[in-house]
Protein backbone atom coordinates (compact mmCIF):
# COMPACT_ATOMS: atom_id res chain seq x y z
CA UNK A 1 0.00 0.00 0.00
CA UNK A 2 0.99 3.23 -0.79
CA UNK A 3 -0.24 7.53 -0.02
CA UNK A 4 -2.08 9.51 -1.73
CA UNK A 5 0.17 12.55 -1.58
CA UNK A 6 -3.10 14.86 -1.88
CA UNK A 7 -5.90 12.90 0.85
CA UNK A 8 -3.44 10.68 2.83
CA UNK A 9 -5.48 7.70 2.17
CA UNK A 10 -3.96 4.21 1.51
CA UNK A 11 -4.13 3.31 -2.15
CA UNK A 12 -2.98 -0.08 -3.40
CA UNK A 13 -0.69 0.75 -6.60
CA UNK A 14 -2.13 -1.95 -8.56
CA UNK A 15 -5.46 -0.83 -8.53
CA UNK A 16 -4.98 3.08 -7.81
CA UNK A 17 -7.81 5.17 -10.02
CA UNK A 18 -5.12 7.18 -11.55
CA UNK A 19 -1.15 7.62 -11.56
CA UNK A 20 1.09 10.56 -12.91
CA UNK A 21 4.65 10.15 -13.77
CA UNK A 22 7.05 13.79 -12.81
CA UNK A 23 10.24 14.35 -12.42
CA UNK A 24 10.36 13.00 -9.32
CA UNK A 25 8.50 9.61 -9.43
CA UNK A 26 5.20 7.93 -10.21
CA UNK A 27 2.46 8.83 -7.82
CA UNK A 28 -0.98 7.04 -7.87
CA UNK A 29 -4.46 8.56 -6.29
CA UNK A 30 -7.86 6.85 -4.85
CA UNK A 31 -9.64 8.56 -6.92
CA UNK A 32 -9.75 11.52 -10.28
CA UNK A 33 -10.28 14.26 -7.77
CA UNK A 34 -7.28 13.74 -6.02
CA UNK A 35 -5.46 13.26 -9.49
CA UNK A 36 -7.16 16.39 -10.50
CA UNK A 37 -6.07 18.42 -7.28
CA UNK A 38 -2.24 16.91 -7.70
CA UNK A 39 -2.66 18.49 -11.49
CA UNK A 40 -3.50 22.04 -10.55
CA UNK A 41 -0.46 22.59 -8.78
CA UNK A 42 1.49 19.27 -8.38
CA UNK A 43 4.48 21.04 -6.97
CA UNK A 44 2.64 21.67 -4.01
CA UNK A 45 2.85 17.61 -3.32
CA UNK A 46 6.07 16.63 -4.74
CA UNK A 47 8.34 19.46 -3.35
CA UNK A 48 10.29 17.44 -0.88
CA UNK A 49 8.40 14.38 -1.69
CA UNK A 50 10.25 11.24 -2.83
CA UNK A 51 7.99 10.04 -5.31
CA UNK A 52 7.08 6.76 -3.83
CA UNK A 53 3.83 8.07 -2.35
CA UNK A 54 4.63 8.15 0.84
CA UNK A 55 5.11 12.00 1.32
CA UNK A 56 2.53 13.63 3.44
CA UNK A 57 -0.98 13.84 2.32
CA UNK A 58 -3.43 16.84 2.85
CA UNK A 59 -7.38 16.69 3.39
CA UNK A 60 -9.28 14.53 1.42
CA UNK A 61 -12.03 16.24 0.20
Amino acid sequence: MIIDPVCGTQVDNATAAEHRQTATGTYSFCSAHCAAVFDADPDRYTTGATGDGLSEGGTHR
